[in-house]
């Protein structure tokens, strides 16, 4: 049990590479890296893309409510002097 919790917490074990091919100084460890920073971030983004894109369809909305309240208020006073 000791032996398997040495090897284990064993530092150098952690300087593997990261999917078995290239060394320390490949570019692809750089690339897995990038890879996912961009998959850690993708999902935040969709999230905070879809929250923008649902408040301003409502602002536009509660735009056209305004407009079309204007517009019948306007009507009315029309109706009622004429």
């Amino acid at each position: 049990m000791a032996v398997l919790a040495g090897i284990v917490l064993d530092p150098r074990v952690a300087l593997a590479c990261s999917v078995c091919f290239g060394g320390k100084e490949s570019d692809w460890n750089g690339a897995f890296l990038l890879g996912t920073a961009l998959m850690l971030a993708l999902p935040p983004a969709i999230v905070v893309a879809a929250g923008i894109a649902i408040y301003r369809g409502m602002k536009r909305q509660e735009a056209r409510i305004r407009e079309r309240d204007a517009q019948r208020a306007q009507q009315a006073l029309e109706q009622g002097a004429g």
